[in-house]
């Protein structure tokens, strides 16, 4: 009789990644998986769920269960995270303060929390302003970010297996999403982005990108490369995707024009993502 009325206030908390299991004297288990942090097994998923509770931790008073992390409160109000994801929210979690309660959304890495005060606070996935409402502040302009852009008709001369061949095709204009793409990458090598990040998480950064000139077109008749110059190009393994004998030996391609664009890139910081607690 004293088992059943003990196991009636075990308490139950389940997320997508796993389960936790508390027992009235403060005993957390845990069922799930992951590869970094894991709940007690590092299996593929199915097996897990099904895999007996693993022992995690004594001198427990509040545990939770949301999509990716498990979360639980110790006696002495730490917090810890047992689980994760490619979202730092264990690593850049910081309290000060002791913390009594935690709860979870199961569906969504977003968290609450009651401190020792009764003051309630949330962090975590804030993409559906399920947290608070969503909002871009800008930061930083980097104005004269440039890149270049071909468009035309190309011929190829090239040999497989021996034999020269050629190969005729449209070179069509860059896609804007290969563009954005390129002043991405030299943007985020730029200081002020980088401080951003560091402050604010990489994944609250958002660019928004105005295009400010676009020189003149510059006709390229011919474009010859050696086949040691063509094993140097950038993104050749990508140029005949379709034949690896043809990339061995490129030898020349022809461009219609080329021109260069011109840009600002604002550099916004949202809050798509609380990775510390604010007070609710």
């Amino acid at each position: 009789m004293v088992e059943k009325e003990q196991m009636k206030q075990n308490r139950v908390f389940s997320g997508v990644g796993g389960r936790l299991m508390l027992t009235p004297e403060g005993v957390l288990y845990g069922v799930g998986w992951d590869l970094r942090l894991p709940y007690g097994v590092d299996y593929d998923p199915a097996a897990a769920m099904a895999a007996p509770p693993v022992r995690i931790a004594e001198g427990v008073i509040s545990a939770a269960a949301g999509y990716n992390y498990g979360l639980y409160v110790t006696e002495d109000g730490a917090l810890h995270f047992v689980g994760s994801s490619g979202l730092p929210f264990a690593e850049r979690f910081s309290f000060d303060g002791q913390i009594r309660e935690v709860w979870a959304d199961p569906d969504r890495d977003a968290f609450r929390l009651k401190d020792e005060a009764g003051e309630a606070y949330v962090w975590g996935d804030n993409n559906t302003e399920i947290l608070e409402p969503r909002r871009a502040v800008i930061r930083a302009v980097l104005d004269g970010q440039t890149v270049t852009r071909r468009m035309g008709r190309a011929i190829w001369r090239y040999r497989e297996r021996g034999t020269e061949r050629r190969s005729r095709g449209l070179l069509a204009e860059v896609p804007a999403w290969e563009v954005r793409a390129w002043l991405k990458r030299r943007v985020s090598e730029d200081a002020a982005y980088r401080a951003l990040s560091d402050e604010y998480g990489e994944d609250n950064i958002l660019l928004k990108y105005v295009r400010r000139d676009t020189s003149p077109q510059r006709e390229i008749r011919s474009a010859n490369w050696s086949e040691t110059d063509y094993e140097k190009t950038p993104g050749k393994d990508n140029f005949f995707p379709g034949n690896p004998g043809i990339r061995e030996r490129c030898i020349e391609a022809y461009f219609g024009v080329e021109f260069d664009l011109t840009y600002s890139v604002g550099i916004y910081t949202e809050n798509r993502y609380l990775f510390e607690p604010v007070r609710k």
